[in-house]
C-alpha cells in the first residue's frame, strides 16, 4: 500500500472518526461521542458542531470564542481558505448579534484580504459611522 499524505490521513481519519460519532450518538452514548469531538476539535466538522452547539444554547460569545479558536488552527495550518470560511461565519454571527463595530471591522478586513469580492466593501460602507 503507498504511502499516504498528510491531507489524506487526515481525511480518512475525520470522515472515520465523525461515522463513529454518529453512531455513538445513536446508541445513546453521548459522552463518548463528545469526548471524541473535544479531542479533535481541531478538524473543522468538528469545531462547527460545537459552534452550532453554542448557538442553539444561545450563547454567541462561546460561539465567538469557538470561531477565533478555529482561524489560529487554520492559520497555523497555512489554511487560507478555512481562514476564510471561519472569519465568514464571524461576519455572520456579528451581523445576528448587531455587534456593529466588530462586523464593520471584520468586513473592511475581508475586503481587504479579499479584494475581488465587492460584497465585504459594500458591507464596510453600509455599516460605516462616517459615510
Amino acid at each position: 500500500m503507498d504511502k499516504e499524505d498528510g491531507w489524506s490521513k487526515k481525511y480518512y481519519l475525520q470522515s472515520y472518526l465523525g461515522h463513529k460519532i454518529d453512531l455513538l450518538q445513536s446508541e445513546g452514548r453521548a459522552a463518548e461521542a463528545d469526548n471524541i469531538i473535544d479531542t479533535y476539535l481541531h478538524f473543522e466538522d468538528f469545531r462547527k458542531i460545537r459552534v452550532q452547539q453554542a448557538l442553539s444554547e444561545n450563547n454567541p460569545e462561546k460561539a465567538e470564542k469557538i470561531i477565533l479558536d478555529g482561524i489560529k488552527v487554520a492559520e497555523q495550518d497555512n489554511a487560507p481558505g478555512t481562514v476564510h470560511q471561519w472569519k465568514d461565519q464571524l461576519l455572520e454571527l456579528y451581523r445576528q448579534q448587531k455587534e456593529t463595530f466588530k462586523y464593520n471591522k471584520l468586513a473592511r478586513e475581508l475586503f481587504i484580504e479579499n479584494t475581488s469580492d465587492i460584497k465585504y466593501f459594500r458591507i464596510y460602507k453600509q455599516t460605516n459611522p462616517s459615510n
